[in-house]
């Protein structure tokens, strides 16, 4: 549904309920409260997004003057259903006499079941998540229709993080948002605090009437994730102007490439935005000679407010990792994946000048070694999450790794230049009694004599990933006896990958796919950085 076809569709909406209610009116016959807020509340929609170029109002709700025929019409005797001179409600229902009333319960009781209702989803779009969570917003939406007082409890839960498939389901989501301004007691669209659009597909111009329309009916959002092609400056200066509250920000796509104003002259609101952030995820904004005055715009704004930094795919270099480190010294997560452009020297900035770093990601950062990650785990004493797969490690980071990483509890260590079992082993021995996931795929020193430390020094494992390790030139490699020893000593283990390892058979990853997991994890953002967190 692109950003034409939204028009199109309000106005043939509008037109038809206009003209529907005018001529009830004119015949004298009955005109329902809700054909008069749906006509409403559609009009003020299209006349927001006709009017969505003009850059000089003062708010994003447009002052829309109503017709006086439809002022009229709100209070018109016509517009009231009523038996024997009394109100009665829309649905013209009589109450029955034995029917049993909703047991009452305090509002407290009701928030506390609704809050298990309100389960925090996952950033995983997969089959399953997605299911849940249309289940939970089934239930919670079934609550609404109890009483007045469960409705009351059970619609912010409902509202407050709205799960979408579609552009046309964020017009939905608009659409009720508004006419709730008309048929509700009060507007459930400032009840939205997280909205992700990531999966929508949006694209400029073609959805800017959606975007705009959607800044002004969530005013209140604090986590708002936004997927844009050719995203526009004033489209984002747009969305900050009308949402103060926003504390967790993601934008994936492209800078438009006819449009390269990005200055405090021109987007005032969006700098001023990106330093209330807490965290940012510029995930695969890749930054190149188009997107450059972008990232300065972007860089010239931040704060010591950031804790959480995601920059993963976009191929900065040294420098840009330098000045992140240096505006945001409290960061606490950083992640910066599938980057040929760094190297250890900024790496090591950013050991010195970040040092409450506790999740760091750098994953498949070719040009990264033993200097840049010696110096992070030197200085950043509280690294809790680490991340090196892929990169040019070898035995001297693991052994500092050993030495310095007191509170380690998830390592991923795969396809790194290792040339000692012993190395790994003695990392498990000073290490292991915190771990509770590990990935060592594709290391070729693993032997038999890693799994008998990961028994004996592992108790609190949960995940584990151990595919393609070995060689065959190993004189004690890993067979299936040793991995049942492993599962039966390690009750929390919940999932395994051993697919790939030598003298582990077909027939054997069937069998242990009936007590474990064995489909692939990876290193996913910490809950601060994708906004699910309370």
């Amino acid at each position: 549904m692109d950003g034409m076809n939204v028009e199109r569709r309000c106005a043939r909406r509008a037109v038809g309920l206009c003209h529907g209610i005018l001529s009830q009116i004119k015949s004298g016959r009955h005109v329902p409260r809700s054909d008069i807020d749906n006509a409403l509340c559609v009009l003020q929609m299209y006349e927001e997004m006709w009017g969505y170029l003009d850059d000089d109002r003062e708010s994003g709700v447009a002052d829309w003057s109503i017709p006086f025929e439809f002022n009229q019409s709100r209070s018109h005797p016509l517009g009231q259903r009523t038996i024997e001179g009394q109100p009665q409600a829309e649905t013209g229902q009589t109450a029955d006499p034995n029917r049993k009333q909703s047991p009452h319960l305090p509002p407290e009781v009701l928030a506390s079941i609704f809050a298990h209702l309100d389960a925090t989803p996952t950033i995983a779009h997969n089959e399953e998540s997605g299911q849940q969570n249309k289940r939970t917003q089934r239930d919670l939406l079934a609550c609404c229709f109890v009483n007045k007082a469960w409705k009351a409890m059970a619609a912010p839960f409902l509202w407050k993080n709205p799960r979408l498939w579609s552009p046309r389901g964020l017009f939905k989501l608009v659409y009720c948002s508004r006419i709730s301004r008309f048929s509700f007691n009060g507007n459930l669209g400032t009840e939205v605090r997280r909205l992700d659009t990531m999966g929508l597909q949006l694209e400029e111009p073609l959805h800017t009437p959606l975007i705009r329309i959607m800044a002004s009916t969530f005013p209140n959002l604090e986590m708002l994730r936004l997927g844009i092609r050719n995203f526009h400056p004033n489209t984002i200066e747009h969305v900050f102007d009308l949402c103060h509250d926003i504390q967790c920000f993601a934008l994936r796509g492209d800078p438009c490439i006819s449009f390269d104003v990005w200055g405090e002259s021109s987007v005032p609101h969006f700098m001023a935005g990106m330093k209330k952030l807490s965290a940012l995820c510029l995930h695969n904004v890749v930054c190149d000679a188009q997107s450059m005055r972008f990232y300065h715009c972007v860089l010239s704004s931040m704060t010591s407010t950031l804790r959480h930094l995601n920059i993963g795919r976009t191929w900065v270099g040294d420098e840009i990792v330098t000045a992140f480190a240096k505006c945001c010294p409290h960061l606490q997560t950083f992640i910066l994946e599938e980057n040929s452009a760094l190297t250890d020297v900024g790496i090591e900035v950013l050991a010195m000048s970040c040092r409450d770093l506790r999740f760091v990601k750098l994953r498949n950062c070719i040009h990264v070694g033993d200097d840049g990650i010696t110096a992070l785990v030197k200085r950043c004493r509280n690294l809790t999450v680490l991340g090196i797969s892929y990169t040019r490690c070898t035995d001297a980071t693991i052994q500092i790794i050993a030495e310095r990483c007191q509170h380690l509890h998830t390592l991923f260590m795969e396809d790194i230049l290792l040339e000692s079992e012993d190395t790994i082993i003695k990392m498990l021995e000073m290490r292991g009694k915190k771990l509770t996931t590990l990935a060592m795929a594709s290391t070729d020193v693993i032997s038999q004599a890693t799994v008998d430390a990961l028994i004996s020094y592992c108790p609190e494992l949960r995940e584990l990933d151990l595919a393609s390790c070995g060689s065959d030139n190993l004189a004690n490699p890993i067979t299936e006896a040793s991995i049942d020893r492993l599962v039966d000593s390690c009750p929390k283990l919940r999932t395994l990958l051993v697919c790939g390892v030598d003298g582990i058979s077909d027939e054997y990853l069937d069998k242990l796919s009936s007590r474990l997991s064995t489909t692939q994890f990876w290193l996913s953002p910490p809950d601060e950085l994708t906004g699910w967190i309370e």
